[in-house]
């Protein structure tokens, strides 16, 4: 008679099962997008606990991010049938070594209350360290140096590694290193990389402290191995030591954090560090219908770093992918927007239950303006809407004061951006000045500069400052263009290179494309608009930003692919696939890059659980003109079955023939129009951008692909009119009429 399943195994499948229960040598779980890893973790600690009969203070289990650890701590506790225990060593790697360098302080050199520095505050740090070797910040801007520090302590670099390392090079980083560590000590601080080198350094030269905590810790497990850095990955090797229990949960396909430190080389080589590993893979996909897992597998397989799965599921084919073709990025994102509320009232999808993917956050301005036209709620997840981020909302404020330089909010929020000496006090004397008077801020200024009241740094910002001001507003007196005011305000306020912080920096970087999609919403509004003054754009931009705020109702989820890990939804819209976008083009050059690039597509096609869109356009604003765009490579890559005749054509993929210099595209035939019971409804038309005719309700109209029909609803305005089109053969669909083949066919 067979021994009873224990019932942590039960509603488990064969593999799931087989990674709960295996014991003995080094486990590595292989787990597929939607494998369940989350579950077979948990399991295999309760498993581990119940089971084998290892105390749950011996077990160390590690993941990335608070949430995910408290997620863990708690499904193990209700497995196990027991409260929240402290003794559980669930936790993040960092707030481990947190934990054991203040237990080992002595040890590891370190004063027990040492200080732990967030991101400000190392870089104020830095700054520090740049001004006692006398580093130039124009040279080298601080969060260059701060980026080689965090890379080099990730690495295990000391600073006199880092000396011999890079001796030759022009900028001292290794001298800036140097006199951080100093600081870092004389203030009995650490920064965030300090807690896993430090503890490293600490278990590599001290045998004793190392036996210590490899006994105290029987059992490891690591969750998300693929993000795992250099100093991470030696840590663990470090406590499990010669008893190797160790168990490391990991997809290669999911590695998308190498600009971060994380090194997908940890993954595919664990089974040469640990020879005798077992290895199980989870295939088994309980998210996504058959069609999206095939799309995601036909690309991924053709990256070279795998260990390589087959991902299956019972759920079926499901429905086909939906391909959206935009002849340029307001087509596609209207296109997109109009599939949303074709989701939203044809499937019954509720809002929350919709994203849309875009590689960078420079993407998310079109989709946003789309989504906004049709009244859609929607959300920004890990980031700010675009005309809400501050680099916007500063250009805003610059262009508000060259239009009136007494709009004294406008003048407090940039009167020291990019910095010009003027602190606190000196904004004081100004509002001072100007309540007395009975003036403006910035009448204030001038008669506070006129009568040398204003001395030092300060002075000579201010006088720069206002004379930009009085340069701008005479430009709009002018009636210059809104692009030639927005250009005089970048080059004397040096603002691409002055307001972003570090270009080379994430953050910096992620500025400025905003600031440069900022200028192609300046060059759209010209092209479609008659009157191209600033007045008139800054009156369209207040009159499009208006949005629904702080409701409750479910909004769809707009967000980075990077973002997007760890997420899913019913439905997911991916956009922006060209080539220079997504794939980005800094990873066109390097192999490595390019294969995370796609891994970073992969990850974007396995958070759909019911249907997947694909968008893109085949041209593009740049710089205020339009490039013609590529599609991604990664489109090309899907399996071949996937794409019909008409998506290809869509999609500018095949070199077919053109349309008035595009490629045409073929709709699809599931109607994504508005049509109410039968009826329709419309809104008042409004003109073409350039005093065309335009379209009314009702009309009769021939496209030159689809054929006649009947507008039924139009919708928009300022040059972007929307109509809704019922084909006569039963189609329908939605037109951006500035770009739409349609013809009024006559009586």
């Amino acid at each position: 008679m067979s021994a009873p399943v224990s019932d942590l195994l039960q509603n488990l499948n064969p593999p799931q099962a087989e990674a709960v229960s295996y014991y003995g040598t080094p486990l590595l779980i292989v787990a597929g997008a939607g494998s369940g890893k989350t579950r077979v973790i948990t399991h295999r600690i309760a498993w581990l606990a119940r089971e084998v009969g290892i105390p749950l203070w011996q077990i160390l289990a590690v993941t990335f991010t608070n949430k995910a650890a408290r997620e863990m701590r708690e499904r193990v506790c209700r497995l196990l049938g027991v409260a929240d225990d402290p003794s559980l060593a669930i936790s993040t790697f960092h707030s481990r070594c947190a934990a054991i360098l203040r237990r080992e302080a002595d040890a590891a050199g370190l004063n027990r209350s040492f200080a732990i520095l967030d991101d400000k505050d190392q870089e104020t740090a830095i700054k520090k360290a740049m001004e006692a070797v006398g580093v130039d910040p124009k040279k080298v801007r601080p969060g260059q140096a701060q980026n080689f520090v965090n890379l080099a302590k990730m690495k295990l670099l000391t600073p006199d590694d880092c000396a011999a390392e890079f001796d030759n090079e022009e900028i001292p980083y290794a001298g800036i290193y140097k006199e951080y560590e100093e600081l870092l000590k004389k203030n009995n601080s650490l920064d965030f990389e300090d807690l896993i080198f430090r503890s490293v350094l600490l278990f590599r030269d001290n045998e004793e402290v190392r036996a210590r905590w490899q006994r105290k810790y029987q059992h490891i497990l690591v969750d998300e191995f693929q993000d795992t850095n250099h100093s991470q990955f030696e840590l663990i090797k470090l406590l499990v030591g010669d008893d190797r229990d160790i168990c490391v949960v990991g997809d290669e396909d999911q590695s998308i954090y190498s600009w971060r430190g994380a090194d997908v080389r940890n993954l595919l080589d664990f089974r040469e560090v640990f020879e005798d590993c077992k290895v199980v893979r989870l295939e088994q996909n309980y998210r996504s219908s058959g069609n999206i897992l095939n799309a995601a597998s036909g690309v991924i397989a053709n990256n070279t770093m795998r260990i390589g799965k087959t991902l299956w599921t019972e759920s079926g084919e499901g429905d086909p992918l939906v391909f959206i073709g935009g002849r340029d990025d307001v087509e596609e994102s209207d296109l997109v927007a109009a599939h949303i509320r074709g989701t939203m009232l044809n499937e019954g999808a509720c809002a929350s239950e919709i994203a849309v993917f875009y590689r960078s956050h420079g993407l998310s301005r079109a989709i946003e303006d789309g989504i906004r036209k049709l009244r859609i709620p929607y959300r920004i997840v890990g980031g700010t809407r675009f005309y809400d981020r501050a680099e916007i909302k500063n250009l805003l404020a610059f262009l508000r004061l060259a239009v009136q330089p007494t709009n004294d909010l406008a003048f407090e929020r940039v009167v020291n951006i990019p910095s010009r000496g003027v602190g606190q006090k000196t904004l004081g004397e100004i509002s001072a000045e100007a309540a007395i008077e009975q003036v403006s801020l910035f009448e204030a200024t001038k008669r506070l500069l006129e009568a040398d009241a204003v001395k030092g740094k300060a002075r000579a910002g201010l006088c720069d400052f206002i004379a930009a001001v009085d340069g701008w507003h005479d430009k709009v007196a002018q009636n210059a263009n809104t692009s030639e005011v927005l250009k005089s305000v970048l080059e004397e306020t040096r603002y691409k290179t002055d307001g972003v912080g570090d270009p080379s920096s994430i953050d910096g970087a992620r500025k400025l494309e905003n600031i440069e999609e900022f200028e192609n919403v300046i060059s759209e509004f010209e092209m479609t608009e008659n009157d191209h003054s600033l007045l008139s754009f800054l009156e369209t931009m207040a009159l499009d930003a208006q949005r629904e705020e702080k409701d409750d109702r479910p909004k769809v989820s707009l967000m980075t692919v990077h973002n997007a890990k760890g997420l899913e939804f019913d439905y997911v819209f991916v956009i922006g696939l060209d080539n220079g976008l997504f794939p980005n083009s800094r990873t066109l050059d390097s192999p490595d890059q390019f294969e995370e690039e796609r891994r970073l597509f992969y990850v974007a096609l396995t958070r759909a659980r019911k249907r997947l869109f694909l968008s893109r356009a085949l041209r593009r604003m740049r710089h205020g003109q339009y490039d013609t765009m590529e599609p991604s490579t990664f489109l090309s890559e899907l399996p071949e079955e996937m794409m019909s005749d008409g998506d290809r054509m869509k999609m500018g993929i095949g070199g077919l023939p053109s349309v008035d210099g595009f490629t045409p595209r073929a709709y699809p035939e599931r109607s994504y129009g508005r049509t109410y019971g039968g009826g329709s409804r419309g809104r008042p038309s409004v003109p073409r951008g350039g005093g065309g005719r335009s379209f009314n309700v009702g009309d009769r109209v021939e496209h030159r692909i689809m054929g006649q029909g009947t507008i039924t609803e139009t919708s928009g305005r300022f040059g972007s009119q929307q109509v809704y089109v019922e084909f006569d053969d039963g189609r329908s669909q939605e037109f951006l009429v500035r770009f739409a083949p349609l013809q009024l066919i006559d009586g």
